[in-house]
């Protein structure tokens, strides 16, 4: 008898003496338990600075600013990371010592002449897991959401990629694709990023389980997760998050409609419908606020700017630290635009295009295009930019889906390319050879923009880019074309693939773990907030006035904007992501 193997991801063959499915459902649970403890581990490895009692947090960045600047002090490990000590840790120590004296944080009274704490959109007041870690020491607070989030991400693709019919393997595959991609490593000291970034494949995940299964329990944990993400913090992810529920919903409606009857599609149309309501409505106590205060953002009503970066910048995907570092060298890496999934995950995506694809292929392949053409202008999309809502948000962050999407195509691609070898091995190493081909094509493109470089440092990283991409890329297609040869004949087929996917898995991870080294920054607990004389002065005076950072000459500013709230000094300065100019003035 002819069957799909659930852990595999591919047919193979079963006789009649097959182990019933009470037994497989068990060692199904057991892999997936296995797989939360891999995602674990996984997390670890991206920050395993904490093992050793390390803080990731970048309060080395205030260094660049007076009094603390005028310090004896370590080199700045990287610059691009000061939001973490100008917005989102004042924010969370602040909102930390307001519940422990007692008080809920509706105001903050040390920014300009107070200002609504409880309207910022990334300060996680209203995230439940904020209320548990409240109950940690502000450096274990810091180190528990961070693995964290990680895990959580990386979990949570995995679940959902197993909806998709994939094997267990090829779906851990693209749970790290997801978790350790460039956007979440650039931004596990940003918590009110990374917060919201780990919760887009529960909210698939818990939508496409209460759809199908008609349980009112999946839907509120659908709603719930739709929530949760509204007031984890940085909401222009949330709103892709909504725009690809929709699309999913609408592939449901339309590939699901002659086998279930239009009227379970319109339970689908009603059930999704109530499922964005509800989360909407329960995150309203958030919400409010945010929208009566954006209504002072120096953001309300702009348009972005219509300027886009080359698209040759998505090599990044490819080679990610090919136009610079963490800010030593070349252009700085930001999290908004290094796309990178890792290159075996980039390998398979482009393998499940190629590799006998279905439908939800074509699904995945098409929102994928779509966040590259509306984060770098291609015609039309544009315009995508100045929709009601987005027109003053960065569109490059639209990154969020394409590396959502890689993340899943990796799987789909494992499952493909194990079909397609099973019935057709010659095609199967064709299909091979045009992958490499293609990454070829794309790395001697990468020659040529080394061409045109003049900054030697720039030229050497690009070189070791290039190298690097190219050799990850062999070993990924070499381990892709051995495993064609062993399945051919092997007698010990089932346990060679699940090997082979494994030695996958390994390979994305130990990319990932090496794909921006040493770019994020970890302090010792007691230097989370940096000590200075200047600072302690003005504590002993808090009560004389408020304070006004203020640079002389050419100087930079001294003590700027919000970190007045580590020290609970009062001052007259202050922003957030909103740009509230109008406030401010």
């Amino acid at each position: 008898m002819r069957a799909r193997d659930p852990d595999l991801g591919q047919i193979t063959l079963q006789d009649s003496g097959s182990a019933p499915r009470g037994e497989h459902r068990r060692s199904g649970r057991r892999f997936d338990a296995l797989a939360a403890l891999g995602f674990l581990l996984f997390a670890f490895v991206l920050v395993w600075p904490v093992l050793l009692g390390r803080v990731p947090v970048a309060s080395d960045t205030l260094y660049l600013w007076a009094p603390w600047s005028q310090l004896p002090h370590e080199p700045v490990n990287t610059p691009v990371l000061a939001d973490s000590s100008l917005l989102f840790l004042p924010w969370m120590v602040f909102g930390r010592e307001a519940v422990q004296a007692g008080e809920w944080p509706l105001w903050d009274p040390h920014s300009f002449a107070g200002f609504p704490y409880a309207a910022n959109s990334q300060n996680q007041l209203y995230y439940p897991l904020t209320w548990l870690l409240w109950l940690l020491p502000l450096s274990a607070h810091i180190q528990v959401l961070v693995v964290f989030n990680i895990w959580f991400a990386g979990f949570g693709a995995y679940l959902f990629t197993r909806r998709l019919a994939v094997g267990r393997c090829a779906a851990f595959i693209a749970g790290v694709a997801f978790a350790g991609s460039g956007i979440m490593q650039l931004v596990i000291e940003l918590w009110g990023v990374s917060s919201v970034y780990a919760w887009l494949p529960w909210v698939m995940y818990f939508t496409d389980r209460a759809l199908t299964e008609r349980h009112s329990g999946w839907t509120a944990a659908a709603a719930s997760a739709v929530a949760l993400q509204l007031v984890a913090g940085h909401l222009q992810y949330a709103v892709y998050t909504l725009f690809l529920l929709g699309v999913w919903v609408l592939l449901r409606m339309a590939t699901d409609g002659r086998a279930v009857g239009p009227a379970r599609v319109a339970e689908y149309a009603v059930r999704s419908a109530g499922i964005a309501a509800l989360g909407v409505g329960a995150a309203l106590v958030h919400l409010a606020p945010l929208f009566e205060l954006s209504g002072l953002s120096g953001r309300a009503g702009a348009r972005v700017s219509s300027n886009s970066p080359p698209l040759s910048s998505m090599l990044r995907s490819l080679a990610p630290q090919f136009f610079g570092d963490g800010g030593t060298t070349g252009s700085p890496l930001v999290f908004n635009d290094l796309w990178y999934a890792g290159v075996p995950a980039l390998i398979l995506a482009v393998l499940a295009l190629f590799a006998r694809p279905r439908g939800v292929v074509w699904l995945w392949a098409g929102l994928g295009a779509v966040a590259v053409a509306v984060g770098y202008g291609i015609g039309p999309f544009l315009y995508a930019r100045w929709l009601p809502g987005l027109s003053g948000m960065l569109p490059i962050r639209i990154g969020y889906l394409f590396v959502f999407a890689v993340a899943v195509l990796a799987a789909l691609g494992v499952d493909a390319y194990m079909r397609l070898h099973a019935k057709r091995p010659r095609s199967a190493f064709l299909t091979l050879g045009l992958v490499l081909t293609l990454v070829t094509l794309a790395l001697v493109g990468a020659l040529g923009l080394r061409a045109e470089t003049s900054d030697a440092a720039l030229g050497a990283l690009q070189d070791q880019q290039a190298a690097r991409a190219a050799s990850i890329s062999a070993v990924t297609l070499i381990a892709l074309a051995i495993v064609t040869g062993i399945l051919r004949k092997s007698p010990w087929r089932r346990k060679a693939v699940f090997a082979s996917i494994a030695l996958l898995a390994a390979l994305q991870m130990a990319d990932l773990a090496t794909a921006v080294p040493d770019y994020n920054s970890y302090v010792r607990p007691e230097a989370i907030m940096p000590a200075s004389p200047a600072v302690e002065w003005l504590r002993a005076r808090s009560a004389e006035g408020r304070v006004l950072g203020r640079g002389v000459g050419s100087e930079q500013p001294v003590l700027v904007p919000n970190v007045q709230l580590l020290y609970g000094l009062q001052s007259v300065a202050g922003y957030d992501s909103l740009h509230t100019r109008d406030y401010e003035d």
